[in-house]
């Protein structure tokens, strides 16, 4: 994480045209690295850690109040708000999210990531400068980059992949998107447990993460098809550790066979999806987008 937000240090200075950080902005980018740092300090003087824990708390809820105030009204409904990311601890998982308010009610409910654009500008830049990260291929622009898988991955996934299923039609918002998709941290397949819809309205952008109202249940057909894959991937996964863990290029089978055979999954789900599955869907999106001030 606090690679990250070094990256963003020069981001900053060399986007801004694309960034157009206003000194709201400015002054919280300051105060965000130099909380990173008063946490990378403590961590690194081998301070207890229920005294860090207290000072990240501290600091994490003067963030929270001031990314608050550039955010603006509350969406209908909520009163409860986090900041993202969860730590500012260095190497913590999920530090690297993107920095945003972040409101939710009950678990089964909406949660809703509101940031400014300036400060998702700039975090996209960091993300794209960083030499461990520029594998994800993120496009350059925030509009682009909504549409991209890796973005909800890296911005609100935490340790776990973002994968998508299925593109959603919504009509809510002109700068909509919304992906039908799982959050997941395991190897394999995993039916879709999250509808994201992103909107940028004015200079704020919004994430809002949902359970899908109707999710089909994916297929004997596909689960077989995912079966093949698999059965390839645990053979060459033997013949790796035959070799005693030497021959690479069975590990890198075992790899391309679980790849390949989730990508074979979850093209066969988004085939079997229905126009009524795409419509419900297409409304809980259009709904869900009701809920932004």
């Amino acid at each position: 994480m606090l690679r990250i937000w070094l990256a963003a240090a020069v981001a900053l200075l060399s986007c801004a045209s694309l960034c157009a950080a206003t000194p709201a902005e400015d002054a919280y980018f300051a105060a965000r690295q130099a909380a990173v740092a008063k946490v990378k300090a403590a961590v690194d003087a081998n301070t207890k850690e229920e005294v860090v824990q207290k000072l990240e708390e501290s600091e994490r809820a003067e963030l929270l109040k001031q990314l608050s105030a550039l955010v603006g009204p509350k969406p209908q409904g909520y009163e409860r708000s986090e900041l993202s990311p969860e730590s500012l601890a260095p190497d913590s998982p999920g530090g690297d999210a993107l920095d945003a308010v972040v409101y939710a009610k009950a678990e089964k409910d909406p949660s809703i990531a509101v940031t400014t654009q300036g400060v998702a500008n700039a975090w996209l830049a960091a993300v794209r400068a960083d030499p461990e990260s520029q594998n994800l291929n993120l496009p350059s622009t925030l509009p682009d980059a909504l549409k991209a898988v890796n973005f909800y991955s890296l911005a609100i996934g935490g340790d776990a992949a973002f994968s998508l299923h299925a593109p959603i039609p919504t009509s809510a918002d002109p700068s909509a998107v919304a992906l039908l998709g799982a959050f997941a941290q395991d190897v394999g397949p995993t039916a879709p447990n999250a509808l994201v819809v992103s909107v940028l309205r004015g200079d704020l952008l919004y994430v809002i993460q949902a359970q899908p109202a109707k999710a089909p249940k994916p297929s004997t057909a596909c689960q077989a098809l995912w079966k093949t894959f698999e059965q390839k991937a645990k053979k060459a996964q033997k013949a790796y550790q035959a070799s005693k863990e030497k021959d690479e290029s069975q590990l890198e089978a075992a790899q391309k066979a679980e790849a390949e055979g989730e990508e074979a999954w979850r093209q066969c789900f988004a085939k079997a999806l229905k126009p009524d599955d795409l419509a419900a869907l297409g409304k809980q999106a259009d709904e869900l987008v009701k809920l932004l001030p």
